[in-house]
Formats: structure tokens, sequence, C-alpha cells
């Protein structure tokens, strides 16, 4: 289904780094062999990776999702800031693509894609991270994910059925995971969902969280945090979409409904914003909401905004686990009634 989708960003300048004569600059490479055998994996998704010129023991891999009518070159330009960043911290960065000559949004919304291990698009990505723990040898302990608009949806998809893989995702414009509306015919679904796009959706905490709970019935381990950015101004996913991500979150991390902290007189590209930010028990920020005010889809002016992904990801964290695991423990989450945990301490824990 062709969709309107499209992060409007001007792409960041990506800065050429002086390197020594005969030296090859780290860029942007196509990886081949990632299916490893795998069933049901769509043929037109391929895999890019990013591996810097400098990279640390055991790395992170961060996941980079690109929007609808997009591909991976386009999405590591908007991200320039996640790039320097992998530079200076030497982590690997992941970059799935789709068939942009199809102008195909990656698929969110059918059952396929709501299934672990069952193809689509959700496992292929999936099945590129497994490939990239191995290829590079990096840390399984500590794999993100971040996307735009329909990378934004499987970005929020991802954390939500593989919980036991990514220990974090930044969403820009994005819904929450498994979203759909009462009537979407989930077994033949393609990609957008403009239901869910209209902002239409309006569940509780509770049912947010069961949606994926359902998805793993039997998992009880460590649930991902959240990073949100939405404009309140956007014509294409709906801005009200960013509190029924948070409402799911509150429920499945166990969260107050209230927010531990929020600051205003933020600046996010040219626009003002605010930031909401929930704490777990032991204090360490697990969900991060930011309002770009009057912003639009994207929002374009802050598309992956490194000054806040990096240190809520981890990533200019050492370590060989994630540092909120290191600091909080890998136990569940427990999430069965929303409104349960404690917001408490203060400050980011990372």
């Amino acid at each position: 289904m062709r969709s309107p989708i499209l992060c409007c960003a001007l792409l960041v300048a990506t800065l050429c780094l002086t390197a020594a004569p005969g030296a090859k600059a780290a860029s942007l490479q196509q990886v081949s062999n990632w299916t490893g055998g795998v069933a049901n994996l769509p043929s037109d998704v391929l895999m890019y990776a990013y591996v810097p010129d400098k990279v640390v023991p055991n790395p992170p891999v961060l996941t980079l999702i690109h929007s609808c009518d997009s591909n991976a070159s386009v999405v590591l330009g908007q991200a320039g800031g996640l790039k320097m960043a992998a530079d200076q911290y030497g982590f690997i960065i992941v970059v799935p693509q789709s068939n942009p000559s199809s102008l195909r949004c990656w698929t969110t919304d059918s059952t396929q894609v709501w299934t672990r291990d069952k193809g689509g698009d959700s496992n292929a990505i999936k099945q590129m991270v497994v490939y990239a723990l191995s290829k590079y040898q990096a840390n399984a302990d500590r794999v993100y994910a971040t996307g735009c608009s329909s990378g934004a949806m499987m970005t929020e998809l991802l954390l939500a059925l593989y919980p036991d893989i990514f220990k974090a995702g930044s969403s820009f414009a994005g819904m929450p995971g498994g979203c759909h509306g009462p009537n979407d015919n989930s077994s033949n679904a393609t990609g957008y969902n403009g239901t869910c796009a209209g902002g239409t959706v309006n569940y509780t905490p509770q049912q947010w969280g069961d949606l994926v709970r359902a998805m793993d019935p039997g998992y009880t381990g460590h649930r991902p945090r959240l990073q949100l950015f939405h404009g309140s101004a956007d014509s294409i996913i709906s801005y009200s979409n960013m509190a029924e991500s948070e409402s799911q979150y509150i429920n499945l991390l166990s969260l107050s409904t209230n927010p531990t902290k929020t600051n205003t007189g933020l600046t996010l590209g040219t626009h003002q914003a605010t930031e909401q930010q929930w704490n777990n028990a032991c204090g360490y920020l697990v969900l991060d909401g930011f309002d770009s005010i009057g912003g639009d889809h994207g929002p374009s002016d802050a598309l992956f905004v490194a000054q806040y992904v990096v240190p809520f990801l981890g990533l200019d964290k050492t370590g060989a686990v994630d540092p909120e695991i290191a600091q909080c423990g890998s136990g569940g989450t427990g999430g069965s009634t929303g409104g349960a945990g404690v917001a408490g301490g203060s400050g980011s824990g990372g």
C-alpha cells in the first residue's frame, strides 16, 4: 500500500574524517548471507551495516530503521549524529532496507509480524541482529533500535516482540507495538495502518500491555525501556499515539501514571519542547517522552537527535551489560496491572 509516511528531514551533512594516507574510511556496506536459512523472510529486504574504523571489543549494536519511501543510505544520512557517536564510542549500526522502488513501508500490522520467528519484516530485522552479533563479535546484552515513522513503528514492535534481544529503543513519530483497530483485518494487513495513524485507537494501559504480553505469553523477563519523540502538529501520524505508547509502557514496566519529572523550556530543532520522564523502582529512566510543541512529522527538524538518544540507550557507556540492567538487575518488571510501580529516584541512570 502506498503511504504518505516519509520523514521530511533535511539530510544531516556527513562530516569527513581525516584519515592517514592509504587508510580506508568506514562506510555503509551491504551485508550478504544474513538470513541464516530462516524461512518466510521477505525477499526484498536487505541488510546494511556501518562498522566504524575503531570498534570496541564486544561492541553494542544499534538497529537504525528507515521510514517509508526511503533506504539505508538516506536514514544513515539523517542519523549523522548517531553515526558520529558510533565513530566515537565504537558501536555497530545495523541498517535494514526494504524495497524503496515499491514505495513499501515496513509491515508492522499483520499476524505474521506480531508472531515471534514466523517470518515477515520483524523476523528479518531480528535475524540481521542475530547475524551481526556473530559476524562482528558483538554484545548480545547491548542491542538497541531506533527509527522514524514506519521505522519508529517497527522499533516499538521489535521491543514488544523480542524483549529478550532489544534492551531499549528510541521512536520518532511511531505508534504502540501491536497497534490495530478493532475492525482491522490483521491477517492480511500490509504496512501502513491508517486507523492507528489517525489516532482513533485508544486503549487502556492494561489493554496495550496485554497486546504485547500476548506476543510471548510465557515471557517474564526484562522489558526494554522506551524513548519517544513526537511533534504535536504531526499531520501524518497522530500525536495522540505518543500518549498511547506511554500508556503501554506504564503498564509493561509497572510505572506510576504520573511522570517522575517534567522538564519544560527545552528546544528540539527549531521548536520548544517538553520532556516527561518515568523512572523505575530503582531510579533508572526507562520511559522518556519528548513533545515537540508545534513540531511536524518526525519531528523533521530533530530526527535522531544524538544528544538525547545516545545517553538514553547507553551507547556512550562501557560495560558488558546494558547500563540499566547493571544498575537494576535483569529481573522481570511485571506490568500486569499498570500504575503499580514506584516512580522514584532522579536522573537517567546514565
